[in-house]
């Protein structure tokens, strides 16, 4: 769906997401511009708290709550705006997960987004939207590791050695698999804030050369000032953020190609069909990993392969 016609759409909805790693959501879908006022806040809170520290009584009187969003701000925010509206409209192919004898094959890094799962309306405007940053919602990510971004996880990390793959979903949880080979996936994981600055930390000669001058400004004009958090990610000792991605914008929802669902929320789903249209590109399967047949249009006989 065209980001035009997911304002249309939403805009005036009220909507509730929760993600694994995040609390309950509740906003209305709009321009990011729209985040400007907790933004302005933020920064403001930031200043107030480094001028506190610092005992300068003269920059603490001098301190104005800001009234608005700063052109750059709002250009860069137009910028990634424009950027998603691309990955919205990318009709590159993408394959289905791999099924053998009826089970879903999960590759160890298998790309991977965590949600909870509450009702069945939930999931149509994962549908529509893709995985979004919470910005678009109007609120600020919480954490402060990966403003204006959506949140991926690449397996799982244990003990150092190496990747496991991602946990089975629990009941009341749901999982989006990515399709890592396709075209568009290839172009957007380029964006991973956490690796830009992984980067930008090791060897800062080669910014210039992997990434376009827009995307330098929308990482150190607008991301990185807001995601203290995220700057040393890749350095965290507890290894499981190092699978952890940080995608400007979110994941377009064509990109989808495997849904994970505990056997024990099919009650809250319904008809699988209805589940599969909304996913075309996706295998359906259970915490075993297990493929289900899904018969189009039917209540009836969902049974598993």
């Amino acid at each position: 769906m065209k980001l035009d016609k997911i304002f249309e759409k939403y805009q005036n909805k009220e909507l509730n997401l929760e993600g694994r790693n995040m609390g309950s959501m509740a906003g209305k879908f709009d321009h990011l511009t729209a985040v400007g006022e907790e933004l302005e806040k933020d920064l403001y809170i930031k200043q107030y708290r480094q001028a506190k520290r610092a005992g300068d009584t003269l920059a603490l009187e001098s301190l104005k709550m800001p009234s608005g969003l700063t052109p750059k701000h709002r250009v860069l925010l137009e910028l990634l705006e424009n950027l998603y509206t691309e990955w919205l409209a990318d009709k590159s192919p993408v394959t289905p997960m791999k099924v053998e004898n009826g089970k879903v094959v999960l590759p160890l890094d298998a790309i991977h987004h965590a949600l909870v799962v509450r009702n069945a309306s939930q999931l149509e405007p994962y549908a529509d939207m893709g995985i979004v940053a919470s910005e678009w919602f109007g609120q600020l990510e919480s954490e402060g590791e990966g403003r204006f971004c959506a949140f991926l996880s690449k397996g799982f990390f244990k003990n150092f050695v190496g990747f496991v793959p991602p946990s089975p979903c629990k009941k009341g949880e749901m999982q989006f698999f990515i399709d890592e080979n396709s075209d568009l996936w290839k172009k957007i994981s380029k964006y991973d804030y956490f690796e830009y600055e992984h980067i930008k930390n090791t060897t800062p000669e080669r910014i210039a050369e992997l990434y376009p001058p827009e995307i330098i400004d929308l990482f150190d004009g607008l991301i990185e000032p807001l995601s203290p958090s995220g700057r040393n990610m890749r350095r965290n000792p507890k290894v499981y953020f190092m699978s952890w991605m940080a995608i400007p914008g979110g994941i377009p929802p064509q990109l989808i190609v495997g849904v994970q669902i505990n056997q024990e929320d099919l009650k809250i789903i319904g008809d699988l069909s209805k589940l599969q249209s909304l996913f075309p590109n996706a295998v359906i399967f259970d915490e075993n990993q297990q493929a289900y047949q899904i018969e189009k249009h039917s209540d009836k006989d969902i049974e598993k392969s």
